[in-house]
């Protein structure tokens, strides 16, 4: 009887043991801290001058400093000096990938007055590399002319995923083994004068340029 009532207390200390010994296992919150240096010198390195584009930085609002956290963001508008074409070239990586969620284009711009138009899917084949992304389309109304503009969005993640929306950026946002090695997103933005071709013409250049950022934010980093 003084066994079989020792038994159940028996059996919740090893269980209890197991669970310590298999959280010890998991990453830790300063696992990832040599991953965030290698992503931050990488994005600082991005170039200003390249292939005729030449970029100048924009100020980043502190409001959105203080809202996402950054451990790196990088926000610049080129301009091509033989086609006088002009982009916005914005890339930010969290340390948490809970702080990048509200940070996305049908969330930031519909809030700023812009309407979602169109979403559709980008392939970019970039060598031996994939990138996959969205293109939006968003128009604001004044009372005398509207205005379009397109974004192209792509989400890199630490684990090597580029998902489309944000379900993956919560489900790393939400397990506590893995958020703290962070997400990033690039966004382009451009006039709506330019046509489809131009636009994917010019983002393949960007991204392509600097494709070896953005796997150093995909890769190295077992989850």
């Amino acid at each position: 009887m003084q066994l079989n009532a020792f038994l159940p207390a028996a059996a919740t200390v090893v269980l209890l043991g197991g669970l310590a010994l298999q959280k010890s296992t998991y990453p830790k919150q300063g696992d990832a801290d040599e991953y965030h240096k290698v992503v931050k010198s990488a994005v600082e390195s991005i170039p200003y001058e390249f292939e005729g584009w030449v970029g100048t930085d924009d100020n980043v609002p502190r409001t959105a400093i203080a809202l996402l956290r950054p451990n790196v963001i990088l926000s610049r508008k080129y301009v091509n000096e033989r086609t006088q074409q002009q982009v916005s070239f914005l890339i930010v990586q969290c340390r948490d990938a809970r702080d990048m969620i509200g940070h996305y284009p049908p969330v930031c711009y519909p809030a700023n007055g812009w309407t979602e138009r169109h979403a559709n899917n980008i392939e970019l084949e970039l060598g031996d590399v994939r990138l996959d992304g969205t293109s939006y389309e968003f128009y604001k109304a004044y009372p005398t002319l509207s205005k379009t503009m397109y974004v192209a969005n792509v989400i890199f993640l630490p684990d090597g995923n580029m998902p489309r929306d944000m379900n993956a950026v919560r489900s790393l946002a939400a397990d506590y083994r893995k958020h703290f090695f962070g997400a990033a997103q690039v966004q382009m933005t451009f006039g709506g004068r330019m046509s489809s071709d131009q636009r994917h013409k010019i983002l393949k250049t960007f991204l392509g340029t600097n494709v070896d950022v953005f796997q150093k934010i995909r890769s190295g980093v077992q989850l």
